[in-house]
């Protein structure tokens, strides 16, 4: 599930970033938020958090790079040789988020067997009461110290 995730997120990531920047909500897609989502999705679908997950997410960042580029190039022709340094700066960027946003995903994931207990905030939330730790809503109340 996880490889379909990565492949698929990243080729549709890739080209809408860039279709969508044709557009008034070009915005939208072309955001850090936008591009580390797809990383944390990618680590949600994985397993334990691993080397793995970490590949995936970081694969799934770069395929959506080059895709990105590749329509561009095939839309309007706009990039030669001199964008190579500008795509490394995002590659670099994407390296980075792929690896924070998948082990994060992997080790925020509900049911998973290793890394570290869940924070009381994401277990329990005042304002929505959602428990992220069993995934559904509670109408119990945490006692008070």
């Amino acid at each position: 599930m996880q490889k379909i995730v990565a492949l698929a997120g990243g080729v549709v990531l890739g080209a809408g970033t860039y279709l969508t920047q044709l557009t008034p909500f070009g915005w939208t897609t072309n955001s850090i938020a936008t591009w580390s989502a797809l990383a944390f999705l990618v680590g949600c679908a994985g397993g334990r958090p691993s080397w793995r997950v970490a590949t995936a997410a970081v694969g799934s960042l770069l395929l959506a790079l080059v895709v990105w580029y590749g329509v561009a190039q095939a839309v309007n022709g706009l990039y030669s040789a001199s964008a190579l340094v500008t795509a490394v700066v995002w590659a670099v960027g994407g390296v980075l988020a792929g690896i924070v946003f998948g082990l994060g995903a992997a080790w925020w994931r509900p049911g998973r067997t290793a890394g570290p207990a869940p924070s009381a905030s994401r277990c329990w939330s005042r304002s929505s009461r959602w428990t992220g730790c069993t995934g559904s809503w509670s109408s119990a109340r945490p006692a008070r110290a």
